[in-house]
């Protein structure tokens, strides 16, 4: 599983229920206030399995872009840093994060969410932190901040598919929709545009019946 599409059911301090073809996932999130009940949403996953008294156990991490998915697990490679510390790490100000960083300043970097003295020093002492992830942060950063349209009609389609919806209806329902109101450039725009079509389906299936 590389990403997932579903609608925001339950939302809780560190987490969230994601629903996808009719089952709810749990899924560990950074930067709660970022997520909304009832919307849909695209979100990159993270799937740590591990065995605990003979029974697999399995965890979901997710990022609203691929890049922080990356950084997570570059993040996770460093020694003394696990995937629950590495979620808090991405979620501060990473330009802050680099510059305590490059300074060796554990006390501030203490400071920030997420990061202990242990992780502090394990940050500092890592050759590959700088050149690595925190360049590829700084980049993640401003490709956040520039405008980033695309086609996202696939999109659209897999959502509908994982919500249930039959072929004809979702074919149907995506060819009476622009071309050009397909070119989004946030999440949120994706969340409201799926929003748009389940809403508009259930208003012609009420109609018909």
């Amino acid at each position: 599983m590389n990403y997932i599409i579903g609608k925001i059911v339950c939302k809780f301090s560190n987490y969230i229920i994601l629903e996808n073809n009719f089952i709810g996932y749990k899924i560990n999130v950074s930067n709660i206030d970022n997520f909304e009940l009832d919307k849909y949403r695209k979100l990159y996953i993270y799937k740590k399995t591990q065995i605990i008294n003979n029974n697999i156990s399995e965890e979901y991490y997710g990022f609203e872009n691929y890049k922080d998915k990356m950084m997570f697990e570059k993040l996770i490679s460093i020694n003394g840093i696990g995937p629950k510390t590495s979620l808090n790490i991405i979620s501060n100000d990473l330009l802050t994060l680099k510059y305590y960083i490059k300074t060796n300043d554990i006390e501030k970097l203490c400071s920030l969410n997420g990061i202990t003295k242990k992780v502090a020093i394990s940050l500092i002492n890592n050759i590959e932190v700088e050149d690595n992830i925190l360049d590829e942060f700084s980049n993640s950063n401003n490709e956040q901040n520039s405008t980033n349209s695309k086609n996202c009609k696939n999109d659209v389609i897999s959502a509908l598919k994982s919500l249930g919806y039959k072929k004809d209806v979702i074919d149907k329902s995506i060819s009476e929709i622009p071309n050009e109101d397909f070119i989004i450039d946030s999440e949120e725009q994706l969340s409201d545009l799926i929003s748009k079509v389940i809403k508009d389906i259930s208003s012609k299936s009420l109609y018909e019946n």
